[in-house]
C-alpha cells in the first residue's frame, strides 16, 4: 500500500515520509503541530486516491525527522520544495496541509497547482492550540509538553471521535516524538503568521485554487463568514461527523472531497 522512505537532502537533511507511486498529480499532505505522517494513512487506503502518487511528510522535528538547526518555517517550507522536487516527476503536486501547516504551505505555492487545507490556521480565530503552547515561556513550556506526552491518548480522543484504543494509541504516538522546543518554536512562527496576516496574503496573491474543509462539528465552521471575507476565492467544505481532524474522524469523506477538487 505505501512504504516509508527517507530523504537525504542537501546540507544533511534527512526527511521521512510515506510514499506510494502512482498516475498523475502527486499529493503532499503536511500534518499538524504534534502530529506526523500517520496521519494521513488512510488516504493510501482510499479508493478515489488508489491511482494517485502519494506522499505524507514527517515534518523536521516530527515523527521520525529530525530535527533542523534552524526550525523556522521559511527552512522547513524550503525542506518541503526540495522534497517535492525529488517526488514531482514534472508535475505540480497538489499540496494538503492540516491546521498550523497552512503557514507552510503558503510559502511553497509557487511549487504547486492546488491547495486544501483542513482546518487551516488562517485567522487569530483558529490558534486556540497555539495560544495554549505560547501562554508559557519556551523554557517553561518544556514541562507542559511532558504532560501533554503522558496524556497524548486523552487529548486524541478528546480531539477527535475516535473510540478504538488501538487507533487512539496509533495517533497519540505523534506526541512522544516532537520535543517541546520544536513545538513551542512552531506554534510561534504560526502565530505570528495568522496575526499579521501573512498566511491569508500569501494566498490571496497567488490566486489558485484553495479549498478549506473543516469538520462539521468544529468551532472552525463559526468562522467560515470571516474566512470568505478574507479569502473571497476560497472553496469551503463541511466534513460530516467529525471535529479538527476530518482526516480521522470521516476519511471516506474527507479523501473524497479531495479527489472531487483534483479531477
Amino acid at each position: 500500500m505505501y512504504r516509508r522512505i527517507e530523504f537525504s537532502i542537501r546540507g544533511g537533511v534527512r526527511i521521512t515520509a510515506l510514499w506510494r507511486q502512482g498516475h498523475g498529480t502527486p499529493i503532499v499532505f503536511l500534518h499538524g503541530l504534534c502530529g506526523s505522517s500517520v496521519y494521513f494513512d488512510g488516504a493510501f487506503a482510499h479508493p478515489a486516491l488508489e491511482t494517485k502518487p502519494l506522499l505524507a511528510l514527517d515534518l523536521p522535528g516530527f515523527g521520525s525527522s529530525p530535527a533542523l538547526d534552524d526550525q523556522g518555517l521559511d527552512k522547513i517550507a524550503a525542506t518541503v520544495v526540495a522534497v517535492m522536487q525529488e517526488i514531482s516527476n514534472g508535475r505540480s503536486p497538489w499540496i494538503v496541509a492540516h491546521s498550523m501547516s497552512s503557514s507552510i504551505a503558503a510559502r511553497v505555492l509557487d511549487q504547486v497547482g492546488g491547495v486544501t487545507l483542513i482546518e487551516g490556521n488562517l485567522l487569530p480565530e483558529h490558534l486556540d492550540f497555539s495560544d495554549r503552547i505560547l501562554k508559557d515561556s519556551r523554557n517553561d513550556y518544556c514541562r507542559t509538553h511532558r504532560r501533554m506526552q503522558e496524556m497524548a491518548d486523552v487529548i486524541v480522543r478528546y480531539q477527535t471521535r475516535l473510540r478504538d484504543p488501538v487507533l487512539i494509541e496509533r495517533y497519540a504516538q505523534s506526541y512522544m516524538q516532537c520535543g517541546a522546543a520544536v513545538v513551542w518554536d512552531i506554534a510561534a512562527g504560526c502565530s505570528q503568521d495568522v496575526r499579521t496576516g501573512r498566511t491569508v496574503d500569501l494566498i490571496n496573491a497567488w490566486g489558485g485554487p484553495v479549498t478549506c474543509l473543516s469538520g462539521a462539528l468544529s468551532p472552525y465552521n463559526e468562522t467560515a463568514p470571516s474566512i470568505v471575507a478574507r479569502l473571497p476565492n476560497v472553496k469551503l467544505s463541511l466534513v460530516a461527523a467529525s471535529k479538527h481532524f476530518p482526516m480521522l474522524d470521516n476519511p471516506d469523506e474527507t479523501y473524497s472531497l479531495l479527489a472531487a477538487d483534483l479531477g
